[in-house]
């Protein structure tokens, strides 16, 4: 099974305890992303790393997750910081978890009294017997958004061990469990501004020392984010003797409405920075069969191309790790239905003082009023109305009712959109993940996020509602809190958008390939009028979005 996946590594240990077998695959590009051991009739093996190793019992990985549990059970999890996937067996029982954000993966299978868990599901296919059948049911659900089970795969038969959560198994039940519950510290802080900021900085400091390793860059953009993680991860925080940190960093020179040159320049020098920059290639989806398989699977993410050829890039200037400043958006900003939030808890300070926001960049009183009111509006009455107006721009080519219901199926009543937006994701499914742990291991690069670290995590989920959001700019907090970090330039421009960028240069020749007369079909698409637009080649953003997944979706299910 091992041999499968190459890429994972080729120096390949195991351990036998009982019925149990445990096999780890070592790559000498990425050295301190595995291990395994035994010890007094318990084996256990870890992929990925354990950041906060030296505050647990263990000399690796693998000592420190299987004491945790042996001592008190798989709840003990919890006390992990890091990206990893484990397996515990005492040779009656087994135990398999991933990371509290479902950076590294893990599957397993069931075939009577014999449990299959393996990082990628294509090396199931070396078992006798074992055959992967693709889910078009939940191909289907991630091309459209909705919910579904999240320990399910898009193969039959395979589940996923989910985010924060384990799997236990002897050889009449499997049990699955969760062992992080960030849910209960939900607004519990009581800070000052000042503690506020102190405790930030604290914590940002711990996310991004957790993930240098010596070999480290950054993916620098000129957004606020990515310059976050750079104002701490500089070379003023360097050991003597080491490399500096790198930054990469695609640039525009003919698109000047989008080239960031000038402030990537300026945040690398500011830092002490190793600029490496790069024009995109071209958005080309020639390789999407290659990508499914990679990936195991269809996704809903940006174009996987300009990743993969970050991490090559990466990896090509001798880089084992790269921090980028994904997840800002979750922890820091998702400030939709807050006011609602805000007068339905009797807060009517903060609610009016976003209200005073909202008329000073041009809202009427009269939105002001219905965004007040609405408070009082009960869940059905939302989702009846997003059944007759979906949230998004819907393709004329995509089922209109299937995406109404969808979004009113995840509707919730204005009153608590802003709490279920902060922990949404904590609970979803979120195959992108996933496919880009696969890529990382192809090209031997470990991509870090220091905002997704857990304790930075649970501290802005912890921060009350008027704390984490003190004014109606977005990310104002962050932008607070980073102020004399990172500089003002970068705090009060705007987001750069680059929808026309992508437009102009969409390949519709392999979306034509994909979509034109597909041998199965997803239900809810009309094919020949996507034939018409994809002949037209005047795909809007969202329209463009839509079709990449679905030819996502067709790359992957033409392997059968």
């Amino acid at each position: 099974m091992l041999e499968t996946v190459p890429e994972r590594g080729t120096r390949i240990s195991v351990v036998r305890l009982a019925d149990f077998a445990l096999g780890l695959a070592e790559d000498d590009r990425r050295p301190d992303e595995g291990s395994i051991c035994e010890r007094d009739g318990w084996a256990a093996g870890v992929v990925g790393t354990v950041d906060n190793l030296q505050q647990l019992r263990g000399a690796s990985p693998a000592e420190a997750v299987l004491e945790l549990i042996r001592s008190n059970g798989p709840q003990e999890l919890n006390q992990l910081r890091g990206v990893f996937a484990a397996v515990v067996t005492d040779g009656r029982r087994a135990w398999a978890a991933r990371d509290q954000l479902g950076t590294e993966t893990l599957y397993y299978h069931v075939a009577g009294d014999r449990l299959l868990l393996v990082s990628e599901p294509k090396q199931l296919t070396a078992v006798p017997g074992v055959h992967l059948q693709p889910d078009l049911e939940i191909v289907e659900a991630i091309f459209y958004g909705e919910n579904y089970e999240p320990d399910r795969s898009v193969y039959r038969n395979v589940g996923r061990v989910q985010m924060a959560s384990y799997v236990e198994w002897d050889a009449t039940h499997l049990r699955v469990g969760r062992y992080w519950h960030p849910a209960r510290l939900f607004e519990t802080a009581r800070l000052s501004p000042a503690d506020i900021r102190d405790r930030f900085d604290e914590l940002m400091s711990q996310a991004v020392r957790r993930t240098l390793r010596g070999d480290d860059a950054i993916l620098l953009s000129g957004g606020i984010d990515s310059p976050a993680v750079a104002a701490y991860a500089g070379s003023r925080e360097r050991q003597n003797g080491q490399r500096p940190v790198g930054a990469i960093s695609g640039v525009y020179p003919k698109h000047p409405s989008v080239d960031e040159t000038p402030l990537i320049q300026m945040l690398a020098k500011e830092f002490g920075l190793e600029l490496h920059t790069y024009e995109p290639p071209p958005l080309s989806l020639k390789c999407l069969a290659h990508w499914v398989r990679t990936f195991d699977g269809p996704w809903s993410a940006w174009h996987p191309g300009l990743t993969e050829f970050s991490y090559q890039l990466a990896a090509s200037l001798g880089y084992k790790v790269l921090l980028t400043g994904f997840f800002a958006e979750n922890v820091a900003d998702l400030h939709r239905g807050l006011v609602p939030y805000l007068v339905s808890r009797g807060r009517v300070r903060p609610a009016m003082k976003h209200l005073r926001y909202r008329r000073a960049i041009g809202t009427t009183r009269e939105a002001n009023a219905r965004l007040v009111a609405s408070t009082l509006l009960p869940r059905w009455v939302m989702a009846r109305r997003r059944r007759r107006l979906p949230v998004a721009i819907i393709p004329s080519w995509m089922d209109r009712n299937r995406l109404a219901e969808r979004d009113a199926a995840i509707t919730v009543a204005p009153r608590n959109q802003w709490k279920t937006a902060q922990l949404g994701f904590l609970s979803g499914q979120h195959p992108s993940m996933e496919a880009f742990a696969k890529l990382q291991a192809r090209w031997g690069i470990r991509a870090r996020h220091p905002f997704s670290d857990v304790d930075l995590w649970e501290f802005f989920v912890s921060l009350p509602a008027q704390d984490k959001h003190p004014d109606g700019r977005g990310k104002a907090l962050l932008r607070n809190v980073l102020r004399g970090r990172v500089p003002d330039v970068i705090l009060t421009r705007r987001k750069v958008v680059f929808n026309a960028f992508i437009t102009d240069r969409i390949d519709y020749d392999s979306l034509r390939h994909w979509l034109i007369d597909p041998e199965v079909r997803i239900r809810g698409i009309d094919y020949p009028l996507l034939a018409e637009r994809l002949t037209a080649q005047n795909m809007s953003m969202s329209e463009f979005m839509s079709a990449k997944d679905l030819a996502t979706a067709h790359a992957f299910l033409a392997q059968w």
